[in-house]
């Protein structure tokens, strides 16, 4: 291979690289733009943070009144100080009562 072609090749590759170098950062610009001009997400409830990844009170059936001599009071799950349940979200009646009930007497 003779010099002349040597010297091309190094050429095109310089002028790949530098065009590759610049349109990287120019394509990138549009970016935020194009983040500001898009419809926002779907609303997402307003969930404590301590409610991530518990069941929903519907799901676990709550009801706000004991169910005979089971209560939340007396569940090895419910947080009586707090008035919130280790796997149900939301505020808990110490008086309540749902199908996941635990009884203390069994869970320790």
């Amino acid at each position: 291979m003779d010099n002349h072609d040597e010297r091309r090749r190094q050429s095109l590759r310089s002028t790949a690289t530098a065009g590759c170098a610049l349109a990287v950062p120019a394509l990138l610009v549009g970016c935020d733009q194009q983040q500001a001009n898009e419809p926002p997400g779907p609303v997402v409830p307003d969930v404590a943070q301590e409610d991530v990844g518990k069941a929903s009170q519907e799901k676990v059936k709550y009801q706000n009144q004991p169910n005979g001599e089971q209560m939340c009071a007396r569940c090895v799950q419910f947080i009586a100080d707090r008035q919130r349940c280790r796997i149900v979200a939301g505020e808990i009646d110490p008086q309540g009562w749902c199908i996941a009930f635990v009884s203390e007497a069994r869970g320790g």
